[in-house]
């Protein structure tokens, strides 16, 4: 599930054994991350069914950067190479 909001958002996927795992996005420094409060703060006024899954956890929350390419960001092509072949299972590449 996606809940995207202006320069924020909610993530959840299941995982094993009937778990979710949410995760919060936002374009800030690692070290804002060090308060839960702030991060519940930044969702006040989303729905209750939406933050609870931020808020109540049977663990403590574990901040991991994400990394990403710019949107404009291109793969260069050349002679010789396969442009595919990164982005196939390596036992497909070797087809």
């Amino acid at each position: 599930m996606f809940v995207p909001g202006q320069g924020k958002g909610i993530f959840v996927h299941r995982g094993s054994g009937d778990t979710l795992h949410a995760y919060v996005k936002f374009s800030r420094l690692l070290e804002w991350f060090d308060d839960l409060g702030r991060i519940v703060a930044e969702f006040e006024g989303w729905a209750p069914a939406i933050t609870k899954l931020i808020t109540e956890s049977y663990m403590e929350p574990v901040f991991r950067p994400h990394y990403a390419l710019l949107a404009e960001h291109r793969w260069g092509t050349g002679s010789g190479r396969d442009p595919g072949r990164r982005r196939r299972a390596p036992h497909a590449a070797q087809r």
